[in-house]
């Protein structure tokens, strides 16, 4: 019997699922914006910076290296040192000549920053997790039922703490729907027209229509659909027949002629 407003709240579903599945949705998205203004933005002049003197500190100990092979060189000529000595220094400067030219890999790497392609990917996964929270705002809307009309309720099909489905709907399961409303300002009368009277009648001709549950009472009518078909098995063709007027004694469900 109360009367509700279209896109008033009559229903809220629980909701602490689709809020925690939300809630992590926003986290993975400020995630990889986070990630993907950091691919933008390159390389911070610091790590350039470092990266840069990690090669010099590496020359610098090639250099000493390259000194010491050739100091070990010139001491196993003079028999002072042994062979032994001087393979070692020649793999030292070997070793640290090797990590000299990766420091310089890393250095050039970190001055160009990350390639386009990184980037794009980036940007790939930021539209998936925005597509995902898109999706679970939609799920944590749906929890909450509005009204699609102003109107009536009729029936209220659930009490608090019941459960509701949109799949398969048992006898004594979850239910189907939560309320069914109706604008009782917009009422029709169903009728079966023979199809002998069926020619009497044209679009929008006026009526007088009367309830059996209010004999004395009449209201103004007006033809506002025809069926595009008759029904074979009946004879007959439905036509429905708008209220002009209607006030709180209409029902809808009850019997009424025109």
């Amino acid at each position: 019997g109360d009367r509700v407003k279209e896109g008033q709240v009559i229903v809220r579903l629980e909701d602490d699922e689709y809020r925690a599945q939300l809630q992590q949705a926003r986290g993975q998205l400020a995630s990889l914006e986070a990630r993907l203004a950091e691919l933008l933005a390159g390389s911070r002049p610091e790590e350039v910076a470092r990266a840069k003197a990690d090669v010099a500190q590496g020359k610098a100990e090639l250099e000493n290296a390259r000194v010491t092979l050739e100091r070990t060189r010139r001491l196993v000529e003079q028999g002072v040192l042994s062979n032994q000595a001087y393979d070692d220094a020649r793999a030292r400067y070997d070793t640290q000549a090797a990590r000299v030219a990766a420091l310089e890999r890393s250095y050039e790497l970190v001055r160009i920053g990350p390639r386009q392609e990184q980037i794009d990917s980036m940007r790939g996964q930021v539209m998936q997790a925005k597509g995902a929270v898109a999706f679970y705002e939609t799920q944590l809307e749906n929890t909450i039922i509005r009204a699609p009309v102003t109107g009536t309720i009729l029936e209220r099909a659930v009490e608090k703490g019941e459960f509701v489905t949109t799949s398969f709907v048992g006898e004594r399961g979850a239910k189907g729907y939560v309320v069914s409303l109706a604008d009782l300002r917009d009422l029709r009368v169903e009728l079966d027209i023979n199809q002998n009277d069926f020619a009497k009648l044209r679009p929008r001709q006026r009526g007088v229509i009367s309830v059996d549950a209010f004999p004395d009472r009449k209201y103004d009518g007006v033809i506002d659909e025809i069926s595009p078909e008759a029904n074979r098995q009946k004879a007959t063709v439905q036509v429905k027949v708008k209220v002009l007027r209607p006030d709180d004694y209409l029902r809808p469900e009850m019997n009424a002629s025109v």
